[in-house]
């Protein structure tokens, strides 16, 4: 059994880790708007449109080498530290069967989606890129599980910065497109490389050790066999609105929808850095038994709520004016764009629920409320897809994404409290007054009405109190020190 810390002690370690990866996070993603940006305007809709999504389709099948196996190699290593660099080793080679199924499997699904030599060739690339990703997160997992979580965000940084800066030169020497997919080549072994040293000298093993136990083995791919379903579900039920428009609409209009898209995943992945950051605290928290990783939670999502909540309705207010960077036809993704932006909401929320739900052994819990997304995606986007357009697939993406979190919500009450009161509705309260300024000034500059609206609900804010002392003195803390782990 670990040592136990103390509450206060974790808390402030969670937010120290969570605004060390957003710092990182906010660098890289501000690269990736400038390359969005070239890469799109460089190229017709429907030519960025079948990158997006070769794109996104290869990551998509990446889930499969991956297994779901964070969560028990967190939970392993938290149980029997003196054994992580079996556990490593071993998660490392699961990975590496798995990646070689994916490929099979993988391949053979691009061969019926895309047509061409080139369309093939470039999912084709993407994919190995996705599966080295994979393999590379086996040992970004094994530093967060020692709070060496500087090294993982700087390796972040450098794979976001190699991406980008080769997207930008692309773009920059008209050949757009064939410097994107070799830049996310690029970016995923430099950082497989790059992590592996990292681990070679925490663990002080073989960057590339494999090993084989069968009974390690058996219980790992058992508590990973429920997040391993729910994830392959997950990413296919997150795409099932890019695949109807796939089906209902034409090349330029997935082109025009690939832009809202793309700016929509850059946020997730800043969304979801900040939730994985979380989850080995809230792990050893669980392992040291007293309940605190129910409180930690609650305050992770009060302070997701404060963040987002203003986030998506300045988006929202903004999205035909961020649009403007574009290519004309770009801009019939505005109100996608706007709908769209509240998915990073309820991908935060449902992030920081599903690892309650996992290290509860809730896996199929998880798994079954992703299928009622993924069933509510469908019916909506085969109702709005052929009548509304690319607004209507991110209606069905945005609806998928509410009743996952309110399936989540509902098979964790089974399990405890959180004081949803104060997590939902006083961050939504706020964000009504927010949105009020606009639709009541509907014609006036943006320039002014969001910084009005921004400055009513910092002023509620004020006055109702959302956070706790205690809760606020942590994130004051987290943004004072520049750390409290190594």
């Amino acid at each position: 059994m670990p040592e136990p810390e103390l509450p206060s002690t974790r808390t402030r370690r969670l937010m120290t880790n969570s605004a060390k990866v957003l710092a990182s996070q906010i660098l890289v993603r501000v690269l990736s708007v400038v390359a969005l940006v070239l890469v799109a305007n460089r190229v017709e809709a429907k030519t960025y449109g079948l990158y997006n999504s070769a794109l996104i389709l290869a990551g998509n099948w990446s889930v499969m080498a991956q297994f779901g196996l964070r969560v028990p190699l967190l939970r392993a290593m938290a149980h029997q530290p003196e054994r992580s660099r079996d556990i490593l080793a071993q998660v490392l080679l699961l990975r590496v069967l798995f990646g070689l199924l994916t490929v099979g499997l993988a391949g053979a699904y691009g061969l019926l989606e895309f047509h061409g030599g080139r369309e093939r060739s470039i999912y084709g690339l993407l994919l190995l890129a996705s599966i080295a990703s994979s393999l590379s997160l086996t040992y970004e997992e094994a530093l967060q599980s020692r709070d060496s979580f500087g090294r993982a965000a700087w390796v972040t940084l450098l794979n976001g910065l190699a991406v980008n800066a080769g997207m930008i030169i692309g773009a920059l020497l008209g050949r757009p497109i064939a410097w994107a997919v070799g830049s996310q080549l690029a970016g995923s072994v430099l950082s497989f490389v790059m992590l592996a040293r990292y681990c070679a000298r925490e663990f002080e093993a073989r960057p590339l050790r494999l090993f084989w136990d069968r009974a390690m083995a058996s219980d790992l791919l058992r508590l990973a066999a429920g997040a391993a379903v729910t994830m392959f579900i997950g990413v296919w039920y997150g795409r099932a609105d890019l695949l109807m428009a796939r089906a209902f609409l034409t090349d330029t209009q997935v082109g025009q929808y690939s832009v809202p898209l793309r700016a929509l995943d850059m946020a997730l992945a800043a969304t979801m850095a900040c939730a994985v950051t979380a989850q080995p605290l809230l792990s050893r928290s669980a392992a040291a038994g007293d309940g605190s990783h129910y409180r930690q939670a609650a305050t992770l999502l009060r302070v997701g709520a404060l963040i987002f909540v203003p986030a998506c309705i300045v988006v929202g207010d903004l999205a035909f004016v961020l649009l403007k960077v574009f290519r004309p036809e770009y801009r019939q993704g505005a109100e996608a764009l706007g709908v769209l932006f509240w998915v990073t909401l309820w991908t935060y929320y449902g992030a920081i629920i599903h690892h309650l739900l996992f290290l509860a052994n809730r896996g199929w819990s998880v798994a079954a409320c992703l299928l009622c997304g993924l069933l509510t995606s469908l019916a909506v986007g085969l109702y709005a897809v052929p009548r509304w357009g690319i607004t209507g697939a991110a209606a069905a993406r945005l609806s998928g994404e509410m009743v996952v979190c309110a399936a989540s919500v509902i098979a964790l009450r089974q399990l405890t409290r959180m004081g949803w009161t104060t997590i939902v509705l006083k961050p939504a309260g706020m964000g009504l007054a927010m949105a009020a300024v606009w639709m009541l000034w509907p014609y006036g500059p943006w320039y002014w009405r969001s910084p009005a609206s921004l400055a009513v609900y910092a002023v509620l804010a004020f006055l109702v109190q959302p956070l706790s002392r205690d809760e606020w003195l942590a994130i004051r803390g987290a943004l004072s020190r520049r750390s409290v782990v190594s």
